[in-house]
């Protein structure tokens, strides 16, 4: 790992994630907070629907949104990968993202190699 306070890592790996979202959303999230544990980084992201989500939503259409979601995060993951492989100084071997419409949450967890 770098050579760091945790919560200024951690705060790196925010500000890195929301960064990275919000290139590929149009807008970011309004909070962000990252946990770190052992092999595991957990970043969790509120208020983050993009106006058309929530266009969408207000349409019936939460299906929809949860899907473009799930596309973005496939299309972002090298990058979000890479952005924390790069803060932490480990490969990151597995990446697991979800998010859910009310209340608007977005979570990615970043599984690290071992030390």
């Amino acid at each position: 790992m770098r050579e760091v306070v945790d919560g200024e890592l951690a705060a790196a790996i925010s500000n890195a994630v929301v960064r990275i979202f919000a290139a590929h959303h149009g807008r970011g999230p309004t909070k962000a907070k990252t946990y770190m544990f052992d092999d595991v980084v957990v970043t969790v992201m509120e208020e983050s629907a993009a106006p058309m989500e929530q266009t969408l939503v207000e349409a019936g259409e939460e299906e929809l949104v949860r899907h473009l979601r799930r596309r973005v995060q496939s299309a972002i993951e090298d990058e979000l990968k890479g952005a924390v492989a790069e803060l932490t100084g480990r490969r990151v071997r597995a990446m697991i993202g979800g998010s859910q419409i009310e209340p608007d949450i977005k979570c990615d967890v970043f599984l690290l190699e071992p030390e």
